[in-house]
């Protein structure tokens, strides 16, 4: 060492690692001494000293070249002192940045196995597998930056993930609500998912109460109708493991011990959630790994020649860097879930709160409905008799002596009969409207007692002379013989027209000098009556010398309307 570097107090053997037959003549006295021929290499290589002496010059130029290796690296120009520069590049591209020439240390040109060029950073791949190792363990602190980096783009801090994108409704996607029919027994409160309605509004009012046509103003039957929620999940027994895996469906049952209770569509609801949720997940982390850097430092770079030697995947990368960001990715999306979920419940809930209170005031309205509808029903009675109680005489018969004017009484008789009719009632008919018939005739023909059988056959007459073509007024014309006989019939027709749900009334009436057609029309909805009165009167008289006086020439028909409002 002296011969080759004066200058070095720890001596340098630079010269004879790649040439060992260097010391052949710098070193021939000690080596003649050891029992080696240094008159020549062929005779050095015939000495088994000589195998020892190029044994230790191979392992003096392992050192050399790695030391030679790295500090090439760690040169500014290339992978740089913590060698951040190189994150990412494989091995072969890594050697390769160092010129061979550079690297004495890790050239040998000697024996039959020289390294020369290229097959240079071949052997490099056997020479620095350890500095390639602390080149990784090295480059933790920048793996780790790295990540951090790639999470804090991602989800906006490294402490938690609460700006990740995902569905806006995730984890509450299952929540549903119905107001649907059920059965109260007396152990159980059984609820049925079929026939179920979304809103209020579209409950039948029938199934409220409503009864078409009501007679009172009650309810009528209401259905068994209730507010169901149905996609429940207790996001709580929802576990996750270290690498960010959420539970299967089977593992959340058993850690809500809901064995038995599920039913198969609920549990294919929960998977489908569980499973959006996972992706979102997934989508979080991958965005994250897939950075070029985070992905070099957890797979490691291409190692050509130490796989071939199974050192092993975990020798050159950091599978676990992203571990702890993983369950940090998990939880944060648990919470989000939870959170649109208890927000989405609540919600629910308010709206079955207020779909009760709906209700009760649709039923408040049905009930005004149904008494609405008997005011509707007595409206209509009213509109259609007032047909036939609007068609009262309106002048008298041609004077024929005496007898034209008993006609003429009877026929105010009956208008007062008819009268009495509208006036009391189908009840209080028989008790006061028959005695105050018979009365009134003997009072206005002033003839007592006998006059009763007379009226009963002029009612009788009467009646058969007004009934047209109405049915209406036919019946009537039977109510008022009835009556005149016996006053017993009570509006028997009226009633029929009640049944059959009339809403029109129409009644003639023919006078030897008037002419009158009287209709009567009932508004439902708006409960109005509408009255239209069509009249004739006699323009010229025709006197004729005997007989009664008759209508030569009619008038211009007149038709007037009114409404009442019930």
């Amino acid at each position: 060492k002296d011969n080759i570097d004066p200058n070095d107090p720890d001596g340098s053997y630079d010269m004879c690692l790649s040439r060992p037959g260097t010391m052949l003549n710098l070193c021939r006295v000690p080596l003649n001494a050891c029992g080696i021929d240094a008159s020549s290499q062929a005779t050095a290589e015939k000495s088994e000293v000589w195998d020892y002496v190029l044994a230790r010059l191979a392992a003096i130029r392992v050192n050399s070249c790695t030391t030679e290796v790295k500090e090439c690296l760690q040169s500014e120009d290339r992978c740089g002192k913590g060698y951040s520069k190189c994150v990412g590049l494989d091995t072969d591209t890594i050697i390769r940045m160092c010129p061979y020439d550079k690297l004495t240390g890790c050239q040998k040109v000697y024996g039959k196995d020289d390294i020369r060029g290229d097959a240079v950073y071949d052997e490099l791949a056997y020479l620095v597998q350890g500095l390639m190792v602390n080149i990784d363990n090295a480059m933790l602190e920048e793996c780790q930056a790295a990540v951090d980096e790639a999470m804090i783009r991602v989800c906006g801090t490294t402490e938690n993930c609460n700006n990740m994108t995902v569905n806006q409704n995730i984890g509450a996607n299952t929540l549903e609500y119905k107001i649907c029919p059920y059965v109260l027994t007396s152990d159980a409160f059984l609820i049925s998912n079929e026939n179920c309605y979304n809103d209020v509004k579209q409950i039948p009012a029938k199934d409220l109460g409503r009864v078409e046509g009501a007679r009172t103003g009650e309810l009528g039957p209401v259905a068994p109708l209730t507010g169901n929620m149905t996609g429940i999940i207790y996001w709580a027994s929802v576990g996750m493991t270290e690498d960010g895996r959420l539970s299967s469906v089977d593992e959340y049952i058993k850690n809500a011990e809901l064995e038995g209770v599920m039913t198969a569509s609920d549990m294919e609801k929960v998977g489908a959630e569980i499973g959006a949720l996972q992706k979102s997940i997934d989508s979080v982390i991958n965005a994250i790994e897939s950075d070029p850097i985070v992905q070099y430092c957890m797979t490691g770079r291409r190692v050509q020649g130490m796989r071939d030697m199974k050192i092993g995947s975990g020798v050159a990368r950091f599978p676990n860097l992203t571990k702890q960001m993983r369950m940090i990715i998990g939880n944060s999306a648990l919470k989000i879930a939870r959170e649109n979920y208890l927000k989405k419940y609540d919600e629910l809930m308010d709206r079955m709160l207020i779909d009760s209170t709906k209700i009760a005031e649709r039923q408040a309205e049905i009930r005004g409905e149904n008494t609405k509808d008997v005011y509707r029903e007595m409206a209509r009675y009213s509109c259609v008799a007032m047909a036939d109680l609007a068609s009262l005489p309106k002048s008298p018969a041609p004077p024929k002596g005496i007898g034209g004017k008993l006609v003429v009484g009877i026929i105010v008789v009956a208008a007062i009969v008819v009268a009495s009719i509208f006036t009391f009632g189908a009840a209080g008919f028989a008790a006061g409207a028959g005695a105050s018939a018979s009365a009134s005739v003997a009072a206005i023909t002033g003839i007592p007692g006998g006059i009763a059988g007379s009226a009963s056959t002029a009612l009788a007459s009467m009646a058969s002379s007004i009934a047209m073509s109405s049915s209406l007024t036919a019946s009537t014309a039977t109510t008022i013989a009835a009556m005149a006989v016996g006053g017993t019939a009570m509006i028997a027709g009226n009633v029929l027209a009640v049944e059959e749900q009339l809403s029109a009334g129409r009644s003639e009436m023919k006078e030897w000098n008037y002419r009158e057609i009287v209709t009567t029309t009932f508004d439902w909805d708006d409960v109005v009556c509408r009255k239209c009165v069509e009249s004739q009167r006699c323009a010229k008289e025709k006197t004729p010398f005997f007989g009664k006086k008759s209508c030569k020439l009619w008038g211009d028909k007149e038709t007037t309307c009114t409404d009442t409002q019930f």
